[in-house]
Protein backbone atom coordinates (compact mmCIF):
# COMPACT_ATOMS: atom_id res chain seq x y z
CA UNK A 1 0.00 0.00 0.00
CA UNK A 2 2.86 2.38 0.84
CA UNK A 3 4.46 1.75 -2.54
CA UNK A 4 1.16 2.43 -4.27
CA UNK A 5 0.32 5.65 -2.42
CA UNK A 6 3.88 7.02 -2.31
CA UNK A 7 5.83 5.50 -5.20
CA UNK A 8 9.55 6.11 -4.90
CA UNK A 9 9.39 7.14 -1.25
CA UNK A 10 11.61 5.41 1.38
CA UNK A 11 10.28 2.24 2.95
CA UNK A 12 8.90 2.22 6.50
CA UNK A 13 12.05 0.48 7.69
CA UNK A 14 14.31 3.19 6.23
CA UNK A 15 12.16 5.94 7.73
CA UNK A 16 12.28 4.32 11.16
CA UNK A 17 16.06 3.93 10.92
CA UNK A 18 16.36 7.61 9.98
CA UNK A 19 14.25 8.53 13.01
CA UNK A 20 16.49 6.42 15.25
CA UNK A 21 19.68 8.00 13.88
CA UNK A 22 18.35 11.53 14.29
CA UNK A 23 16.96 10.85 17.76
CA UNK A 24 20.25 9.40 18.97
CA UNK A 25 21.97 12.54 17.66
CA UNK A 26 19.68 14.71 19.82
CA UNK A 27 17.22 15.81 17.13
CA UNK A 28 13.53 16.19 18.04
CA UNK A 29 11.69 13.65 15.87
CA UNK A 30 7.96 13.12 15.31
CA UNK A 31 5.68 10.62 13.61
CA UNK A 32 3.38 12.42 11.19
CA UNK A 33 0.16 10.61 10.24
CA UNK A 34 -0.87 13.31 7.83
CA UNK A 35 -3.11 12.66 6.03
CA UNK A 36 -4.54 10.03 8.37
CA UNK A 37 -6.49 7.39 6.43
CA UNK A 38 -7.55 4.83 9.08
CA UNK A 39 -8.65 2.12 6.66
CA UNK A 40 -5.40 2.34 4.66
CA UNK A 41 -2.90 2.92 7.47
CA UNK A 42 -2.34 -0.70 8.43
CA UNK A 43 -1.36 -1.92 11.91
CA UNK A 44 -1.36 1.26 14.01
CA UNK A 45 -0.42 -0.57 17.20
CA UNK A 46 2.74 -1.96 15.61
CA UNK A 47 3.59 1.36 13.93
CA UNK A 48 3.33 3.34 17.18
CA UNK A 49 5.34 0.74 19.09
CA UNK A 50 8.14 0.92 16.51
CA UNK A 51 8.04 4.72 16.51
CA UNK A 52 8.35 4.82 20.30
CA UNK A 53 11.30 2.44 20.20
CA UNK A 54 13.29 4.68 17.81
CA UNK A 55 12.80 7.85 19.87
CA UNK A 56 9.51 9.36 18.75
CA UNK A 57 7.59 11.12 21.52
CA UNK A 58 5.01 13.09 19.50
CA UNK A 59 2.46 11.95 16.93
CA UNK A 60 0.89 14.50 14.56
CA UNK A 61 -2.38 13.57 12.93
CA UNK A 62 -4.98 15.06 10.61
CA UNK A 63 -7.63 13.06 8.69
CA UNK A 64 -7.57 12.97 4.91
CA UNK A 65 -9.37 15.71 2.98
CA UNK A 66 -10.29 14.71 -0.59
CA UNK A 67 -10.40 17.92 -2.62
CA UNK A 68 -12.93 18.14 -5.43
CA UNK A 69 -10.42 19.73 -7.82
CA UNK A 70 -6.87 18.83 -8.81
CA UNK A 71 -7.51 15.15 -9.44
CA UNK A 72 -7.10 14.17 -5.78
CA UNK A 73 -9.74 11.44 -5.77
CA UNK A 74 -8.61 10.07 -9.13
CA UNK A 75 -5.01 9.69 -7.94
CA UNK A 76 -6.10 7.80 -4.83
CA UNK A 77 -8.33 5.52 -6.88
CA UNK A 78 -5.56 4.81 -9.38
CA UNK A 79 -3.12 3.99 -6.58
CA UNK A 80 -5.33 1.53 -4.70
CA UNK A 81 -7.13 0.11 -7.73
CA UNK A 82 -10.68 0.94 -6.64
CA UNK A 83 -13.05 3.83 -6.01
CA UNK A 84 -11.97 4.81 -2.52
CA UNK A 85 -14.89 7.06 -1.55
CA UNK A 86 -17.40 4.51 -2.84
CA UNK A 87 -15.82 1.56 -1.01
CA UNK A 88 -14.42 2.94 2.26
CA UNK A 89 -16.09 2.05 5.57
CA UNK A 90 -15.70 5.70 6.62
CA UNK A 91 -18.41 8.27 6.01
CA UNK A 92 -17.04 11.17 3.95
CA UNK A 93 -19.17 14.33 3.88
CA UNK A 94 -19.05 17.39 1.66
CA UNK A 95 -17.24 20.33 3.32
CA UNK A 96 -17.19 22.88 0.52
CA UNK A 97 -14.01 22.52 -1.54
CA UNK A 98 -13.30 19.03 -0.23
CA UNK A 99 -14.84 15.93 1.33
CA UNK A 100 -13.77 14.89 4.84
CA UNK A 101 -14.55 12.10 7.27
CA UNK A 102 -17.70 12.88 9.26
CA UNK A 103 -17.17 14.19 12.77
CA UNK A 104 -18.69 11.07 14.27
CA UNK A 105 -16.21 8.85 12.43
CA UNK A 106 -13.36 11.22 13.28
CA UNK A 107 -14.22 11.01 16.97
CA UNK A 108 -14.21 7.22 16.82
CA UNK A 109 -10.97 6.82 14.87
CA UNK A 110 -9.05 9.58 16.68
CA UNK A 111 -10.21 8.29 20.06
CA UNK A 112 -8.81 4.88 19.16
CA UNK A 113 -5.54 6.50 18.11
CA UNK A 114 -5.49 8.51 21.35
CA UNK A 115 -5.73 5.33 23.42
CA UNK A 116 -2.94 3.68 21.44
CA UNK A 117 -0.72 6.74 21.91
CA UNK A 118 -1.45 6.66 25.63
CA UNK A 119 -0.43 2.99 25.66
CA UNK A 120 3.01 3.91 24.31
CA UNK A 121 3.36 7.20 26.21
CA UNK A 122 3.19 9.27 23.02
CA UNK A 123 1.84 12.82 22.85
CA UNK A 124 -0.92 13.18 20.22
CA UNK A 125 -1.61 16.47 18.44
CA UNK A 126 -4.43 16.67 15.88
CA UNK A 127 -5.46 19.33 13.40
CA UNK A 128 -8.90 20.31 14.73
CA UNK A 129 -8.41 18.97 18.28
CA UNK A 130 -11.74 17.13 18.33
CA UNK A 131 -10.42 14.84 21.06
CA UNK A 132 -9.02 17.66 23.21
CA UNK A 133 -5.32 16.77 23.43
CA UNK A 134 -3.68 20.02 22.29
CA UNK A 135 -4.52 22.48 25.10
CA UNK A 136 -3.72 25.58 23.00
CA UNK A 137 -0.61 24.04 21.52
CA UNK A 138 0.02 24.14 17.78
CA UNK A 139 -0.73 20.94 15.89
CA UNK A 140 2.86 20.86 14.56
CA UNK A 141 4.34 20.08 17.98
CA UNK A 142 7.02 22.76 17.64
CA UNK A 143 5.65 25.32 20.10
CA UNK A 144 8.25 24.63 22.81
CA UNK A 145 11.29 24.16 20.57
CA UNK A 146 14.05 26.79 20.23
CA UNK A 147 13.43 29.23 17.33
CA UNK A 148 9.85 27.94 16.88
CA UNK A 149 8.16 29.90 19.67
CA UNK A 150 5.97 31.96 17.31
CA UNK A 151 5.58 29.50 14.48
CA UNK A 152 1.83 28.91 14.84
CA UNK A 153 -0.21 31.80 16.17
CA UNK A 154 -3.19 30.25 14.44
CA UNK A 155 -3.21 27.55 17.14
CA UNK A 156 -6.40 29.08 18.51
CA UNK A 157 -8.45 26.86 16.17
CA UNK A 158 -8.72 24.18 18.83
CA UNK A 159 -12.24 24.36 20.29
CA UNK A 160 -14.59 23.98 17.33
CA UNK A 161 -16.25 21.09 19.15
CA UNK A 162 -17.89 23.50 21.66
CA UNK A 163 -19.93 25.27 18.95
CA UNK A 164 -23.62 24.38 19.14
CA UNK A 165 -26.27 26.90 18.00
CA UNK A 166 -25.47 30.60 17.60
CA UNK A 167 -22.40 30.31 19.79
CA UNK A 168 -20.89 33.72 20.57
CA UNK A 169 -17.21 34.56 20.81
CA UNK A 170 -17.46 35.02 24.58
CA UNK A 171 -19.17 31.65 24.98
CA UNK A 172 -16.51 30.02 22.84
CA UNK A 173 -13.67 31.52 24.90
CA UNK A 174 -15.23 31.05 28.35
CA UNK A 175 -12.77 29.77 30.93
CA UNK A 176 -9.76 30.01 28.63
CA UNK A 177 -6.64 32.13 28.69
CA UNK A 178 -5.84 32.26 24.98
CA UNK A 179 -2.61 34.15 24.23
CA UNK A 180 -4.00 35.25 20.84
CA UNK A 181 -7.48 36.36 21.91
CA UNK A 182 -7.56 39.71 20.07
CA UNK A 183 -6.20 38.21 16.85
CA UNK A 184 -8.63 35.35 17.05
CA UNK A 185 -11.64 37.63 17.55
CA UNK A 186 -10.81 39.41 14.29
CA UNK A 187 -10.70 36.05 12.50
CA UNK A 188 -13.91 35.01 14.25
CA UNK A 189 -15.79 38.11 13.11
CA UNK A 190 -14.73 37.52 9.50
CA UNK A 191 -16.30 34.05 9.50
CA UNK A 192 -13.00 32.22 9.13
CA UNK A 193 -14.09 29.22 11.22
CA UNK A 194 -16.74 28.35 8.64
CA UNK A 195 -13.94 27.65 6.16
CA UNK A 196 -11.71 25.91 8.69
CA UNK A 197 -13.98 23.52 10.57
CA UNK A 198 -16.27 21.00 8.83
CA UNK A 199 -20.03 21.58 9.00
CA UNK A 200 -19.79 24.94 10.81
CA UNK A 201 -22.01 27.84 9.68
CA UNK A 202 -21.25 31.55 10.28
CA UNK A 203 -24.04 34.05 11.00
CA UNK A 204 -22.94 37.45 9.73
CA UNK A 205 -25.75 39.35 11.47
CA UNK A 206 -24.75 38.48 15.04
CA UNK A 207 -21.20 37.15 14.49
CA UNK A 208 -22.06 33.71 15.85
CA UNK A 209 -21.50 30.16 14.60
CA UNK A 210 -23.75 27.10 14.53
CA UNK A 211 -23.09 23.44 13.95
CA UNK A 212 -25.17 21.45 11.51
CA UNK A 213 -27.56 18.90 12.99
CA UNK A 214 -25.41 15.87 12.20
CA UNK A 215 -22.48 17.40 14.08
CA UNK A 216 -24.67 18.39 17.03
CA UNK A 217 -25.60 14.75 17.45
CA UNK A 218 -21.91 13.87 17.59
CA UNK A 219 -21.40 16.41 20.37
CA UNK A 220 -24.28 14.94 22.36
CA UNK A 221 -22.68 11.51 22.01
CA UNK A 222 -19.32 12.91 23.09
CA UNK A 223 -20.82 14.62 26.14
CA UNK A 224 -22.53 11.39 27.17
CA UNK A 225 -19.31 9.41 26.92
CA UNK A 226 -20.59 7.26 24.06
CA UNK A 227 -17.55 8.16 21.94
CA UNK A 228 -14.90 7.73 24.66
Amino acid sequence: MLNRLEPGAPSLERRLEALRTLSEAGVHVQLRLWPFIPDLTGNLDSLLAQARDVGVKTVLCNPLKVHHSGGCSQRINAAIGRDYLASTRLNYVNCGVFRAVSLQDQFRELSRLKELCRKYDLDLLTGDDLIHTRNWRCCCGTHNLPSFENIAKWAYYVRGWVITQHTTFDEYMAGLNCPFCDEFQKEWNKGKLEKTLPEIVFHEDDKTYSRLKTCALVQVAADSGALD
